[in-house]
């Protein structure tokens, strides 16, 4: 019956996609070499890409749960996601540029923790939302959602490189790649972000818990107060 009810959830469904979303991004990151050596000329610079962002994403993490209180996670979610997309148009307005990529990998470190450090609480909403309808919080399986999103979405991510890679026509063994393999690596550290960042967005359109929330929490109270 719990299930059934989880599976009729669109918080559920959703908390699942969140993590997808979140995950893939991490998973596409194995492109970074590819990026590093033909885009910006510099294979050596592929550290950096995790250096820069190190900082902000621990802002990012401090940041969240504070916010999270004040705005709510929904808020908070979609402007983490927004700045991820503008990021992201900054780095595709001149892929070339490594300082332009640098800093908006940087910033976009705010972006991405403001967004991902929900996920992990996302399954507490959703397990208070399974107990308020059918009594029973059902934490094992609504707490399965986040490993199921990070298990497809870095299985995902990191396929992602090698068919997008094929797909380009890179050559390992080329001196210089075609262009076609060169769009393919764009396409990988910023076009998959950038699309995903739309994707969070859109989603983040149909998830109201912060607005239900409150009196689930309320009538719950209420029910514990009479078990007892």
């Amino acid at each position: 019956e719990v299930l059934k009810s989880l599976l009729k959830s669109k918080y559920f469904y959703l908390a699942a996609l969140f993590s997808v979303a979140y995950y893939l991004g991490n998973g596409i990151s194995g492109a970074g070499v590819y990026y590093a050596k033909d885009i910006l000329g510099n294979v050596n610079l592929v550290g950096m890409f995790s250096l820069v962002a190190v900082p902000t994403m621990v802002l990012g993490s401090v940041l969240a749960p504070i916010l999270y209180r004040r705005f709510g996670k929904k808020k908070t979610m979609m402007c983490g996601s927004f700045i991820t997309l503008g990021c992201a148009i900054m780095q595709w307005i001149n892929p070339y540029n490594t300082a332009q990529f640098l800093i908006a990998s940087s910033i976009k470190g705010v972006g991405t923790m403001l967004f991902g450090t929900a996920i992990s609480t996302l399954p507490g909403d959703v397990s208070d939302w399974s107990e308020w309808r059918v009594g029973a919080r059902a934490e094992g399986v609504v707490t399965s959602v986040s490993s199921f999103g990070s298990k497809v979405g870095v299985g995902v991510g990191g396929a992602l490189v090698g068919w997008i890679l094929a797909i380009g026509n890179y050559k390992g063994s080329a001196a210089v790649q075609a262009q076609s393999a060169l769009n393919a690596e764009i396409f990988l550290m910023i076009g998959i972000p950038l699309i995903l960042a739309v994707i969070q967005i859109v989603l983040l359109l149909f998830w109201d818990m912060d607005k239900v929330r409150p009196g689930i929490l309320k009538e719950l109270e209420v029910k514990r107060n009479q078990n007892k």
